[in-house]
């Protein structure tokens, strides 16, 4: 019977959430990340730029345990929402060289 309401409960909150706009809604327990090296890597390499505060040691023990926040937290829902297009059909306004990035191109200059 708890198994049936914690499955009714995990439907109505995604329904809820299609509801609202977004596009994936889910429910994963509050344990410590299993793949976090990947995360740790992105951080190794630079990925983050500018976003130092991704790298400090609070933020990354933060990270690999939802715990270290939230001790008595048991699940942790997860949505997901599209960034708008922008009237030039970049996506979220992001900067114009990101495309010229992927396509090896030099970088936009006005």
């Amino acid at each position: 019977m708890f198994n049936n309401n914690l499955i009714n409960l995990k439907q109505a909150i995604k329904e809820k959430a299609r509801q609202l706009g977004f596009i994936l809604a889910g429910v994963t327990p509050s344990k410590p990340l299993e793949n976090f090296n990947i995360f740790q890597d992105w951080i190794n390499k630079n990925y983050h730029g500018e976003m130092k505060y991704l790298e400090t040691e609070r933020n990354l023990t933060r990270r690999a345990d939802p715990k270290q926040i939230l001790p008595e937290c048991k699940s942790i829902l997860v949505l997901a929402i599209p960034y708008p297009l922008v009237s030039d059909g970049r996506v979220g306004g992001v900067d114009k060289n990101q495309h010229n990035l992927k396509e090896n191109k030099p970088p936009y200059r006005d």
